[in-house]
């Protein structure tokens, strides 16, 4: 290649990237038909060629450019965020790898038919026989979220205009998206309290099952509190926890919050008594 044919080329290159960024992706069709247009023997030789000139900076560049492309195409923000996700997922396909062999030679058996695991109470009927089922009557749409996803279990959109009209001490919006945390809990020993942790401040909402005790499974009241909702001189996602005192007087402050009456819920009632 001749000194004038060089700088013929890369007067070209500098034309194309100004029509087209995406030209110097290792990729891009068009790169590669110069590479061979141009006698270059591999498309890793035109990459250094172009690097010894100015137009490509290092092989890293040209590989973030490619990630980013990349994971773009695959309806991410960034490469950042499609790593997390793939790592997330890689995750998740080990633990559930690991569960199952656990259940096969015995060591642990699955929440659904576990009575005395805590994620039997507190996903199987919390969330799905309890949460899952009142949320869909209150939003159009409910996304139940990963198991132990961080700081809330589902993302609710447009709570339907009906409930909006007939309850507006919840305060919802139509055309807008909640984070909601379900927290579920039995009656302590001596039937005295509920005591459910506030353990973020992510979610928008808490929905709070209470129950007489994990045998019965008797729905005793649903609480959907906003997280900035002051609470005994103190907002709700400020504590560690909330005691609810099962007397007539101390829940008092609580039946504005308390779905139960203000949805239909004996479907869920029924399921219940199966369980």
């Amino acid at each position: 290649m001749t000194i004038d044919s060089a700088e013929d080329i890369l007067t070209e290159i500098k034309e194309k990237i100004k029509k087209n960024p995406k030209y110097l992706y290792p990729m891009n069709k068009e790169f590669q038909e110069d590479a061979k247009k141009f006698g270059f023997l591999s498309t890793g030789r035109y990459v250094v060629w172009l690097q010894q000139n100015g137009i490509l900076k290092n092989p890293t560049d040209v590989e973030k450019r490619f990630k980013e492309e990349s994971a773009r195409k695959r309806g991410f923000k960034d490469y950042k965020e499609c790593h997390r996700q793939e790592y997330q997922n890689k995750k998740e396909i080990k633990r559930e790898q690991i569960k199952l062999r656990r259940y096969i030679r015995g060591v642990q058996t699955p929440m659904e038919i576990n009575k005395l695991c805590t994620a039997y109470l507190g996903v199987d009927i919390g969330e799905m026989k309890i949460a899952k089922k009142i949320l869909d009557m209150i939003f159009e749409c409910t996304e139940k979220m990963e198991y132990r996803n961080h700081g809330f279990d589902f993302i609710c959109k447009n709570p339907r205009q009906e409930f909006i009209d007939k309850h507006p001490q919840f305060k919802l919006e139509r055309d807008k998206e909640y984070k909601i945390d379900a927290k579920t809990r039995c009656l302590s020993h001596n039937d005295k309290d509920w005591s459910p942790d506030i353990d973020s401040a992510i979610p928008d909402y808490f929905l709070f099952s209470l129950l007489d005790n994990r045998k019965d499974l008797n729905l005793l009241h649903c609480l959907l509190m906003r997280k900035d909702e002051t609470i005994r001189e103190e907002k709700l996602y400020k504590r560690d926890y909330l005691t609810i005192t099962n007397k007539p007087k101390f829940l008092l402050e609580f039946i504005p919050f308390d779905l139960i009456g203000k949805i239909d819920i004996k479907d869920i009632y029924k399921e219940l008594k199966d369980k």
